[in-house]
């Protein structure tokens, strides 16, 4: 009986990290959460923890987080039933092991300034509880992993419930005097239980199933829970009538960071029900195999994406669509022209302050290739083809087509809403030589290219928000710049503003993935581009040398730089080359 057993519990919240503000940014819930958590789990009707037996820490050092979560395992004894809870940040490092942030911890030095599922589990291990109850609301929370089926166990049973899968983030409160979207609901779920139902108390299984129904209401972020042991747990007492719920006004529309919560453009909120929206619905070619036949046979067609229609049209019969159109506002388009030793003939555009993103011109005898030679360079509505130098001082070794307009890419980028206007970054799908996802302000398109001249390009699917990467991106609303990761097809480096995020890309080719490392470039990149003026507040393209896939050329507003990253385990970075100056255009 629940009655006959001894509750204890701590609350952690964690809201502010002034040791690392750019890499942790400040949280609105998680105090919050803690107050609200506690209030019900001592309430008189339906709580079964006593005031002295519930402790709250809010924004302690790790030293504090280590050694309350140690002394409520270690006082338990058997029959205790152990309730941890963590609101705050979580993070991943390069092995998936998540980590609790504390207030003093640093992004860049996380084993020894936040506190980690293994120490929780080894903690865990030696205690007498008869059953242990972990809830964390934070990002990536799905990574946890309780001990092993087959591992012993003091007590009957470990539960462990969180607020997200292991790739995904947690949306946290929008404003202050708000819990989270998903501690909210886990106190909703607690104050307005059915009173009808026979069972005395809420089993945590039934406060997880409910939490989970009202929280995957029109989102993709989905609660988890695992259990080790046998039996469930009396987690509350089943009111005889619903309490008051706390006031949930917008309490859905909470992101996780900052980058989120500037995201006001995406055009799939609904009006009146404002939940964070769902990845885009636009279709897909059906498959690979079909995908040109299709679209030969038709002149256009439309398909719902984001609530309005997207065309697919081929160019008209006649016209010609291609990355090398005959469009060019170059005198002489069609020629390739070589540059002088010492005298490169790469230029940016005039009028133009900066290149916005780079890619990769597909190599039809060498598909895999991490490094080509040839790159397309956008810059604003305008863009080029280049070759890059791997040797000599000067990115680019010669220009191969002179300036020509975005509109040109007639079957993709040229129609695509407002991507005619400038592109922020492209990145190539894993395992495919000529495909490619391209990203303008907070919406992206994948195309495909062909390896042969003109390089015609048809539409795979989109424009759909970015959103649908906010696992893989860490909530950025736009990215500025990809850097691949040498050696590592499937890892990348996405930037955006001053930070950065270590990305693991899908397999399956589709878009997303998993956000491995997160932080300031001035603090994560301290070796090359976090220590130079410009660059550590952001880049905006980066390149691969040809032959020296570890060897990068990296562009910030009219500053270049040579970089290496050596493929060891903590990638050591380093500056070749100091920054230079693009040359520009004579007006």
């Amino acid at each position: 009986m629940a009655e006959g057993r001894r509750y204890r519990g701590l609350l952690i919240g964690n809201a502010v990290f002034p040791f690392d503000p750019n890499g942790l940014p400040a949280l609105n819930g998680p105090r919050d959460d803690v107050a609200q958590l506690r209030q019900v789990l001592t309430d008189a009707q339906v709580g079964l923890f006593d005031s002295t037996d519930l402790e709250t820490l809010a924004d302690h050092g790790i030293q504090d987080v280590r050694e309350a979560v140690d002394e409520l395992f270690t006082k338990a004894k058997r029959g205790d039933v152990v309730l941890l809870y963590y609101s705050g940040h979580g993070l991943l490092d390069e092995r998936g092991t998540l980590y609790l942030c504390a207030n003093n911890t640093r992004s860049s030095a996380l084993r020894s300034t936040a506190l980690s599922a293994i120490e929780i589990n080894n903690i865990v291990d030696s205690s007498a509880a008869s059953s242990t109850v972990i809830i964390l609301d934070c990002c990536y929370s799905g990574a946890f992993k309780s001990a092993a089926a087959e591992a012993p166990l003091s007590g009957r049973g470990r539960y462990v419930l969180t607020s997200s899968r292991s790739t995904q983030l947690t949306r946290a409160a929008n404003s202050p005097g708000q819990p989270s979207p998903f501690t909210g609901q886990l106190v909703r779920a607690l104050r307005t239980a059915q009173p009808d139902k026979a069972a005395a108390h809420l089993s945590i299984v039934e406060v997880y199933q409910q939490v989970h129904d009202w929280v995957t209401v029109g989102t993709v972020i989905a609660p988890q829970l695992r259990f080790t042991g046998e039996g469930d747990v009396a987690f509350a007492r089943r009111p005889a009538h619903p309490l008051p719920a706390q006031p949930q006004k917008d309490m859905v529309t909470a992101v996780d960071t900052p980058e989120q919560a500037e995201d006001t453009t995406n055009q799939q909120l609904a009006d009146g029900n404002k939940k964070r929206a769902a990845p885009s619905q636009a279709q897909p070619a059906a498959s690979r195999m079909s995908r040109r036949r299709a679209l030969a046979a038709l002149s256009f067609a439309g398909v719902a994406a984001g609530g309005g229609t997207l065309s697919w049209a081929l160019w008209p019969k006649g016209a010609q669509s291609g990355a090398d159109s005959n469009k060019s506002t170059s005198a002489d388009p069609g020629k390739s022209t070589s540059a002088d030793p010492g005298n490169p003939v790469f230029e940016v555009p005039s009028g133009k302050g900066k290149i916005d993103a780079v890619m990769q011109v597909p190599v039809p005898d060498d598909p895999q290739s991490d490094a080509p030679r040839d790159y397309w360079l956008f810059a604003g509505s305008d863009y080029l083809r280049v070759s890059i130098s791997s040797t000599a001082q000067y990115p680019v070794d010669r220009v191969l087509r002179g300036t020509t307009k975005l509109s040109s890419w007639g079957a993709t980028i040229g129609q695509a809403n407002h991507f005619p206007e400038g592109i922020d970054a492209v990145l190539r799908v894993p395992g495919e030589s000529n495909q490619y996802w391209v990203f303008s302000k907070n919406q992206y398109i994948c195309i495909e290219v062909s390896p042969e001249k003109p390089y015609n390009d048809e539409l795979v699917s989109g424009p759909s928000p970015i959103s649908d990467w906010s696992d893989a991106f860490r909530g950025f609303t736009s990215i500025d710049a990809v850097i691949p990761v040498p050696g590592n097809t499937n890892q990348v480096w996405v930037f955006s503003g001053k930070n950065y995020v270590l990305t693991e890309l899908k397999d399956s080719g589709e878009a997303g993935g998993a956000a491995r490392t997160y932080g300031a470039i001035s603090a994560g990149w301290k070796g090359s581009i976090g220590s130079l003026e410009g660059f550590s507040t952001g880049i905006d393209a980066a390149i691969p040398l040809p032959d020296h896939p570890d060897q990068y050329w990296v562009f910030s507003g009219m500053q270049y730089v040579k970089i290496e990253i050596l493929t060891d385990k903590d990638h050591t970075d380093s500056v070749l080359q100091d920054p230079s100056t693009l040359r520009t255009e004579p007006t």
